[in-house]
């Protein structure tokens, strides 16, 4: 007779509370997500938190391997791509910061081609993201008997929590008032923090990423 798998509840609703600590901690993420719904409104946004998603499929995909013991991330690796990744958020924070100084950001009509991009490729600038999942996820690879069935289960929560975590979180955003009329603000205070996120990153990896290409 079938024996339906049981779920070791208390580690999973730990797991889904930490998730959503991690996913709501500020950050470039909820900054770019912030800067699209005060100047593109919900739909602009949603297509960023598309994009933000697929980013993370992609990294969790690498970490899955890296748990498994598929594939390894070297330093030189890691650094480098870290290093270039800082870089990049930096310069994309840099872009809008130019382009919002230039132009009332609340009449940049959204375009969701542009805010998907944006959210996946500021995603996987931050591989760091990587080293976190491979060590958050293996303290919770008991919730069910099976490996691979607790990894998959795992995965699934992470994606569907941070989906409805930031789509709820935008679409609240959207409905306040206030948020329109200081969107131009809004959309300058995320570039700072995007360029100040790339600048500690750049600053943290200098060192290492200079050694390794001389």
């Amino acid at each position: 007779m079938y024996k339906r798998a049981a779920i070791n509840l208390e580690l999973l609703w730990i797991y889904i509370l930490s998730v959503i600590v991690f996913i709501i901690t500020p950050g470039p993420v909820i900054a770019l997500i912030l800067k699209n719904t005060s100047s593109g409104g919900f739909k602009k946004a949603f297509w960023t938190i598309l994009g933000t998603d697929f980013g993370s499929l992609i990294l969790i995909s690498f970490a899955l391997l890296g748990i498994l013991g598929i594939f390894n991330i070297s330093n030189d690796f890691f650094t480098i791509f870290s290093f270039c990744g800082a870089v990049f958020i930096f310069f994309l924070g840099l872009r809008g910061l130019v382009a919002d100084i230039g132009k009332n950001s609340a009449n940049i009509a959204p375009k969701a081609k542009g805010a998907f991009s944006a959210g996946f490729i500021l995603t996987v600038s931050n591989p760091k993201e990587i080293i976190f999942i491979m060590t958050f996820l293996p303290q919770f690879t008991q919730i069910l008997p099976d490996l691979h069935a607790s990894l998959a289960l795992l995965v699934a929560l992470w994606v569907g929590l941070d989906i409805f975590v930031l789509c709820a979180f935008s679409f609240g955003a959207s409905k306040i008032k206030a948020l329109e009329s200081y969107s131009r603000y809004i959309g300058l205070l995320s570039d700072v923090i995007l360029m100040f996120v790339g600048i500690l990153g750049v600053a943290f990896y200098w060192g290492d990423f200079w050694a390794f290409v001389f």
